[in-house]
């Protein structure tokens, strides 16, 4: 975690001072760690758009169960 987070907010002059290795072990650590966030951002928002179209959904059925207990208005005739 620490070597990602040093990788994230790290800067590139620092990270040329290390060796080939630790480098590597940085950039890889960086890497998995963010694939690892964007891959829970993506799930987060897959969550927040299916609880959105379910309640817009349930919502749509509620107003159509309450239409059908409303007395329906008959059309007045002009005549």
């Amino acid at each position: 975690m620490a070597l990602s987070r040093y990788g994230v907010d790290g800067k590139a002059s620092l990270l040329r001072r290390h060796s080939n290795s630790r480098r590597l072990a940085t950039l890889l650590a960086t890497t998995v760690h963010l694939t690892t966030r964007a891959v829970d951002d993506a799930l987060d928002l897959l969550e927040v758009l299916i609880a959105t179209k379910l309640l817009a959904k349930a919502e749509r059925e509620t107003v159509k169960e309450k239409m059908k207990t409303l007395p329906r208005v008959e059309r007045v005739r002009a005549g």
